[in-house]
């Protein structure tokens, strides 16, 4: 009963520090191209801009195929959970291309 408590409260604490990770790198993207304004050049700001949405389409879709790969679900229900967390957090990462794309690239267009 014990060793449960401990692997439930371990779980916990890693979801935690996963989403502080993803917060973090969400407002690094972000913040890095409004920071740079006016400080470096301005096409060096549009690259990062691409650099940011080229690494958000690929490096997410490359975490979830890692995070599954190493994944072993003690019961089914247990996997079920995970895949509905990944099914949440794939949503979240779609609007949020999404929305990068529109704030950076979709108003140079017009």
């Amino acid at each position: 009963m014990e060793d449960n408590m401990y692997e439930k409260d371990k779980a916990m604490l890693q979801n935690k520090i996963l989403c502080l990770i993803g917060g973090g790198c969400i407002f690094l993207t972000l913040a890095a191209p409004y920071f740079l304004q006016g400080r470096i050049d301005e096409k060096a700001v549009e690259t990062l801009k691409s650099i940011l949405i080229a690494l958000w389409a690929v490096g997410v879709p490359l975490w979830f195929l890692w995070e599954l790969a190493g994944y072993t679900p003690p019961n089914v229900e247990a996997f079920d959970r995970f895949k509905y967390a990944q099914s949440l957090a794939k949503d979240l990462w779609i609007g949020f291309g999404a929305a990068l794309a529109v704030l950076w690239h979709i108003p140079k267009i017009g």
